[in-house]
């Protein structure tokens, strides 16, 4: 194992870099990229402070939002001496916090860079069970850059990678309920230089290529001619010279920054991944936070009527259909009620009804209306038959489910808009087979989960009968 891949393990921590001379530097280790370490809120120590470093990190908030510790240092391999992770370091005990009287007497386990007249198989001979153990990444979310593209995390040259993941965390928290965990940024020299990707649990799950001093020029139809695929969604897109950007966006282009691309991508990877990436932990935070609104609905519910398990997996089907479960407690009462009694499947169908409008909250436009597409009878039937299994040919499934989705795209004018359907049990396969693969998620209601109060429009209506979407639906929908 090489001198980078020993230090890129503590990449996210905070550690202690000793340069052999009078100070050593300690702040959270941003990256390590070429032959580079990379220090983020740097703190300069003395070399003969001893172990007191660690106590004041310590004593320090674990976030380090409210410390004037800014700097931003970047250290070469030929100057280190030892890397040294935070982590590794047990506390100092309640004596000794705060002050530099006492020291911790913790032998402090270390990545040490090989002396530069010894041989460099030595460096790995100071690994320990320890270093192996903190070394284990738990990160959800990692975003991985070519090193063509580490300026986007520049702030101090106009990077606003950070500060946008940032603001999609937010959105996504305010609009769903999902707390995403923090998402590691991180360079990776093995990616094309202009590429980056998405891993999520460590597998990559969306990537692409920027031009890192152009803009996107996305779905413009004047200009086919050395075009590209926007890698969010895959329409026609182009990257442009910024003095041109006026110009395309009289044309109708949409003109995007590299890091709005990112943040978009990263957004719809969340959203389809909604479901993963509610932990067990982030359930146990959600109720921990409900406790102090409600504490007699958790104490009654959880654990004897609503095992923890049993919600993780309720509200997890949910965001999968990217339905928000801010109103947790709600949601809680209504498992409450028919948990024990039905199989699964069944109880996602009744909190569904007893949170209608939820549903039709997030579907609602700007005046409270909800506009839906209706299959009519004789879709319906059919794919009725399809999934009760009278019907068996695969490829005339796989033309219908088609049927319907052209149809849908051809009749709404914006994403967002849901099928309705009579039979709840049609429901959740219709959506399933609507989504497999597919980048615009297709939301799909029954007509039990419409409220009554909610005024319904009703803007088309899908046929098998016909390739393209009838005009307006007269079906009475339920008020």
């Amino acid at each position: 194992m090489d001198i980078s891949s020993l230090i890129e393990r503590y990449v996210g921590r905070i550690v202690r870099v000793s340069t052999g001379g009078h100070k050593s530097y300690v702040g959270t280790l941003a990256s390590v990229y070429g032959d580079c370490i990379r220090l983020e809120q740097t703190l300069t120590v003395s070399e003969l402070e001893e172990d007191s470093w660690s106590q004041r990190m310590y004593a320090f908030d674990p976030d380090l939002d409210a410390h004037c510790r800014d700097a931003e240092t970047v250290i070469h391999f030929h100057a280190v001496g030892s890397v040294t992770c935070l982590e590794d370091i047990p506390p100092p005990a309640a004596s000794e916090r705060g002050g530099d009287a006492g020291v911790c007497s913790a032998r402090r386990p270390a990545i040490v860079i090989a002396d530069r007249t010894a041989d460099n198989s030595d460096a790995g001979e100071t690994e320990t069970d320890e270093c192996c153990v903190s070394a284990l990444d738990n990160t959800r979310l990692c975003v991985e850059l070519g090193c063509d593209l580490l300026g986007l995390v520049d702030s101090a040259h106009g990077g606003d990678l950070l500060n946008r993941i940032t603001e999609v965390r937010s959105r996504v928290a305010s609009e769903l309920g999902l707390v995403i965990p923090k998402i590691r940024v991180r360079d990776n020299i093995q990616l094309p230089r202009t590429s980056y990707r998405i891993e999520l649990a460590g597998c990559t799950v969306a990537s692409g290529e920027l031009k890192p001093l152009q803009l996107l020029a996305i779905d413009d139809e004047r200009q086919k001619d050395g075009s590209i695929v926007d890698p969010v969604f895959g329409v026609p897109a182009r990257w442009i010279n910024c003095r041109a950007r006026s110009e395309y966006e009289r044309r109708g282009a949409t003109v995007v920054e590299p890091t709005a691309v990112v943040a978009t991508h990263l957004t719809n990877v969340i959203l389809h991944h909604a479901k993963s990436l509610l932990s067990y932990g982030a359930v146990r935070d959600l109720l921990d936070e409900l406790r102090t609104t409600a504490p007699r609905l958790v104490s009654d519910l959880v654990p004897n009527v609503v095992p923890v398990p049993v919600l993780h997996r309720v509200l997890g089907q949910l965001l999968e259909e990217r339905v928000p479960i801010r109103q947790c407690g709600m949601i809680l009462e209504s498992i409450g009620r028919h948990a024990g009694q039905v199989d699964a499947e069944e109880l996602l169908r009744l909190v569904r009804v007893d949170c209608s409008h939820i549903l039709c909250g997030a579907y609602c436009d700007g005046v409270g209306v909800l506009r839906v597409v209706v299959l009519d009878c004789e879709a319906e039937h059919k794919l009725e038959q399809v999934y009760t299994g009278g019907e068996t040919d695969t490829r005339q499934t796989a033309a219908t489910i088609a049927s319907v989705k052209e149809q849908w795209r051809d009749t709404v004018d914006s994403n967002g808009t849901p099928i309705v359907v009579k039979d709840g049990r049609l429901r959740p396969w219709l959506w399933r087979k609507l989504n497999e693969r597919s980048v615009t998620s297709i939301p799909v209601l029954c007509e039990d989960e419409l409220v009554a109060s909610t005024e319904v429009e009703s803007i088309g209506s899908i046929s098998l009968e016909s390739s393209h979407a009838s005009e307006r639906d007269e079906r009475v929908l339920p008020r």
